[in-house]
């Protein structure tokens, strides 16, 4: 049997972008250290992005993509799973 929350997210399509398991200071975390990541990645690929006019928008969705990064590498490596017994 599913949760409502569990079917709410999932009708919503957002149930991939949500990490309930890992809890508010675990999303805080890694939402924090994937805009580091996403940040030294685009210095190290030298990738410029650049939305002209928009600095502060160029900047989210690179501390976007690199969260997206990080949120897959610790799904990967089993953090933020369910462990029902």
């Amino acid at each position: 049997m599913t949760s409502v929350s569990t079917s709410t997210r999932s009708s919503s399509g957002s149930w991939w972008v949500s990490s309930p398991e890992l809890g508010l200071l675990g999303d805080l975390v890694a939402g924090v250290l994937g805009a580091f990541i996403g940040g030294i990645l685009a210095q190290v690929f030298k990738i410029n992005f650049a939305i002209t006019g928009h600095p502060i928008i160029t900047a989210m969705v690179v501390a976007f993509v690199g969260a997206v990064i990080l949120l897959f590498i610790l799904r990967m490596l089993g953090f933020g799973r369910r462990h029902e017994a």
